[in-house]
């Protein structure tokens, strides 16, 4: 994205890359709008579509909090009671890649238990996909091999992943592997 640019905890130094992917213009962050060329960090919904700020003219993205029915979120449609990733869940439940069978974990995946997901403490090694990881460490989409880095995608330094400041080499998370 064009300088200024935020993730989708605060403000990015440039150069810097958005946790999941583009937007057409006109686009909104899950901050406020942004300068296009622009990058969401979810990816596009079907309209009627919501973000965390309140309806959004298309093409749209939700990014956070919970919707009413019937909705959408950054995946597709949604069973009620419905909620997005970062929203609570409580059986029965789906998550922004689809129904979950309770125990209900992250959205990316199961976690051994006793875990839960990414809005809620968790015994380690289970770790969610927002706060700080030491090892061994897990994120949302597997085992990392330190330096245990973001879980959405590459940045090139200096860089900020949605934990805040990340030290360099910044690699993506795709990838699964073991912290040592």
């Amino acid at each position: 994205m064009t300088p200024p640019c935020v993730d989708d905890r605060g403000p990015m130094t440039p150069p810097c890359v958005d946790d999941r992917g583009p937007m057409t213009p006109p686009c909104v962050d899950d901050r406020g709008p942004m300068t296009p060329p622009c990058v969401d960090d979810r990816g596009p919904m079907t309209p009627p579509c919501v973000d965390d700020r309140g309806p959004m003219t298309p093409p749209c993205v939700d990014d956070r909090g919970p919707m009413t029915p019937p909705c959408v979120d950054d995946r597709g449609p949604m069973t009620p009671p419905c909620v997005d990733d970062r929203g609570p869940m409580t059986p029965p439940c789906v998550d922004d890649r689809g129904p979950m069978t309770p125990p209900c974990v992250d959205d990316r995946g199961p976690m051994t238990p006793p875990c839960v997901d990414d809005r809620g403490p968790m015994t380690p090694p289970c770790v969610d996909d927002r706060g700080p990881m030491t090892p061994p460490c897990v994120d949302d989409r597997g085992p990392m091999t330190p330096p245990c880095v973001d879980d959405r995608g590459p940045m090139t330094p200096p860089c900020v992943d949605d934990r805040g400041p990340m030290t360099p080499p910044c690699v993506s998370g795709f990838m699964p592997c073991v912290c040592e």
